[in-house]
């Protein structure tokens, strides 16, 4: 009688292989889905940097589009500006909400220059409410990244004739007294519409 040469895996070690390589999934999906999320994070936290970064030159050289009174504080919409590349960027989660997406500057109130603060939607929901620009350093800096909602963001609204109007619900927010007399001028660069 010849002998088999039996070559393979026992179904015991197959099902050992199994086993090891389930818990090395659950180990590593975890990790994996919260990297992506923290590298989404720190792009969105980039990108409105960016959106900041593309205003603050044009109101620093007197621009008309972005020229404000002293009783002012502009707003821009960040679905107009135009980055280095030579348009707009998405949040990395979805397009941004163009009225709940803007960037406003304000006079600083000593001294001269100007102070930027920065909010933003994106249409799935994500975002954050209005913060100062120079806090965008990371989303470790930015404690509501995400948590925004539609009704936490003071929106950008038509006013019927062509124009677009603003109010901020918290004038402390952007560095002014809680009953500053103060307006927006909401600043559309580049011919923008906003839909």
């Amino acid at each position: 009688m010849k002998k088999l040469n039996k070559k393979g895996f026992t179904l015991i070690e197959l099902l050992a292989v199994i086993i090891i390589l389930g818990v090395l999934l659950l180990i590593a999906v975890p990790a994996v889905s919260r990297y992506i999320q923290e590298s989404r994070e720190d792009t969105y936290a980039t990108n409105l940097s960016k959106f900041v970064d593309a205003v603050s030159p044009e109101v620093n050289s007197y621009n008309s589009e972005y020229t404000f009174a002293t009783n002012q504080y502009l707003v821009v919409p960040i679905t107009c500006l135009e980055l280095e590349r030579g348009s707009s960027e998405d949040s990395p989660f979805g397009p941004y909400d163009p009225m709940r997406s803007y960037v406003i500057v304000t006079r600083k109130t000593s001294g001269s220059g100007f102070d930027y603060y920065v909010a933003a939607l994106d249409q799935t929901g994500y975002g954050t409410t209005v913060m100062r620009a120079d806090a965008l350093d990371g989303r470790n800096s930015i404690d509501d990244l995400g948590t925004a909602t539609e009704s936490g963001i003071d929106a950008i609204t038509s006013s019927g004739s062509g124009g677009y109007t603003f109010t901020i619900s918290d004038l402390t927010k952007i560095g002014y007294a809680a009953d500053a007399s103060v307006t927006a001028k909401v600043a559309l660069p580049n011919s923008c519409t906003l839909g």
